[in-house]
């Protein structure tokens, strides 16, 4: 989800990336015009992939959103993911590693990389980005938003200025009205606006679009998707839709400011789902199937007393709670570390 200028993808890996995530969705049965959101967690259950959520400490200003752990030989996958990042990046980070699930790619499936190889990084965040924002529902979305209202502004030789508001139900009708208005100016002009029309009826973009008009399309994207700020940036570059020079301006805005043009922005388009995106949310949960797993191991004598409460405790749960009368004691250094997921 990161702006890195250094990492490109060519325009193979970019195909394949896109088809990959288009079969995704098919896989799960989720046409490309219907958001994922938060139900990514479903589909983890689909695929019998175990999701551990933990609110997991910023330390020295950085900050892991997930990870993923396979098990070669008992066929297990876990997905860690840190519940101490905002909900929004929690969906992605989700997304995120299914790809290396997908693709078997990352440190999970390659022990012996020190490091996580950039260009699979990058990869693994655009097929997250295909994912929960098709390309055919963000153009249509675009679409829609260039087809409610369209600001025309024509210049003639002289400096004489020609506004034209265009509103509009199609491509067809647009191109009508325009050129009817042009009908009343010179010919010289007429031509002008008739060639300035064929090129935006080829293709919708923003292109001429003031930043707080997009910031207003990305807050009503991102009601909808439940993309993060900065991925719906991202997706509107990838896509031509935004010029570089945009990309830089939009990019850089906080978003996350309280008080910010684009918190505003959110808030008063839908309240509470700004509340839900930006939030926190440092929850502790653990996949039914490892508690039973947890459960029977202590049954089957796997694990002693001691590593069953500790076990139970990290995910807020107690023996008591399956019908177990254990008296133990947590470890002091057990409880340090789920009292410091709890700080800022």
């Amino acid at each position: 989800m990161n702006k890195k200028k250094s990492v490109t993808l060519n325009e193979q890996q970019i195909f394949e990336v896109k088809r990959l995530a288009s079969e995704t969705r098919q896989l799960f049965g989720v046409f490309p015009n219907v958001p994922i959101g938060s139900d990514i967690r479903l589909l983890l259950e689909k695929k019998g992939i175990l999701l551990c959520e933990y609110p997991y400490p910023d330390e020295g200003g950085t900050h892991a959103y997930g990870n993923i752990i396979w098990f070669k030989n008992d066929n297990i996958t876990f997905i860690g993911l840190n519940t101490s990042s905002y909900y929004d990046e929690q969906i992605f980070a989700i997304a995120h590693e299914l790809y290396h699930y997908t693709t078997q790619t990352g440190k999970a499936y390659t022990p012996e990389l020190e490091l996580e190889d950039a260009t699979t990084e990058k990869e693994a965040d655009r097929f997250a980005a295909e994912l929960l924002l098709p390309e055919e529902a963000l153009k249509n979305a675009v679409a829609d938003f260039c087809a409610f209202s369209v600001s025309w502004y024509y210049q003639d030789s002289a400096g004489y200025g020609y506004p034209v508001e265009v509103l509009l139900d199609s491509a067809e009708s647009k191109h009508k009205r325009i050129l009817a208005y042009a009908e009343a100016l010179s010919n010289r002009q007429k031509r002008q606006i008739s060639g300035h029309s064929e090129r935006r009826l080829s293709g919708y973009d923003m292109y001429a679009v003031p930043d707080n008009r997009i910031l207003r399309f990305i807050a009503r994207i991102q009601c909808d998707w439940w993309l993060p700020y900065q991925a719906i940036v991202n997706r509107l570059f990838e896509e031509k839709i935004i010029n570089e020079s945009q990309y830089s301006r939009l990019y850089k805005i906080d978003c996350r400011a309280e008080d910010g043009l684009y918190r505003r922005i959110l808030r008063n388009i839908d309240s509470e789902m700004a509340a839900l995106l930006n939030k926190k949310t440092k929850t502790v949960g653990i996949s039914g199937k490892v508690i039973e797993t947890i459960i029977d191991n202590y049954e089957d004598g796997l694990i002693d007393e001691d590593e069953f409460v500790e076990m139970l405790f990290l995910f807020e749960k107690k023996p008591e709670d399956f019908g177990f009368k254990i008296e133990a004691e947590t470890d002091d250094d057990l409880k340090d570390l789920c009292e410091s997921g709890d700080d800022e």
